[in-house]
């Protein structure tokens, strides 16, 4: 009996490792994954800074050229002491607008990874199957939603897709 139980916990220490080893990989993957997307977005964040500091420049000079026809020309002014011309020129200047740029909002998708169990990728693959099956059907179509859209004519319904992680699995090395 002794043989037998070493046997099988030399076996068992052969899995634990090889599941270690699975773990590790997946971090790694994980860890590549996340460094590659922060990398990206400072990327962008860098290009947006020097495009923000491009127009920021622009503007200033545009800014400084309007400040000194305007200082030039409350010089002319005030040597004409032509108060109204004066007034005027004061109230120009207070109806300037200033507006460096605008920061815009948008959506960019980005593919997260999802550490999907074995129980989990079996009932995701039979939702899936059970999606093909429905689809297949001339007059049913199914949104990612989950709701069937019968047209009653066999043309399409519309879907809405949404952004799901995609799934990690990881394959045990032989």
């Amino acid at each position: 009996m002794k043989k037998t139980e070493t046997e099988i916990r030399k076996k068992f220490e052969g899995y634990y490792k090889e599941l270690s080893n699975q773990k590790k990989n997946m971090l790694r993957h994980i860890t590549t994954w996340r460094e590659e997307h922060v990398r990206k977005i400072d990327e962008y964040v860098t290009d947006q800074n020097k495009r923000l500091d491009k127009e920021y420049e622009e503007q200033k000079k545009t800014l400084e050229k309007t400040c000194q026809t305007f200082v030039t020309e409350a010089a002319s002014q005030e040597k004409q002491n032509d108060k109204e011309k004066i007034r005027l020129l004061i109230e120009r200047c207070n109806d300037l607008k200033i507006e460096l740029a605008e920061l815009e909002h948008y959506n960019h998708s980005i593919d997260y990874i999802q550490v999907m169990t074995k129980d989990q990728r079996t009932q995701k693959n039979r939702n899936e199957a059970s999606v093909n099956e429905i689809e297949n059907k001339p007059s049913q179509k199914i949104s990612t939603e989950g709701n069937v859209n019968d047209t009653g004519n066999g043309a399409s319904a519309s879907r809405r897709s949404s952004l799901r992680p995609p799934s990690v699995m990881a394959r045990s090395p032989k």
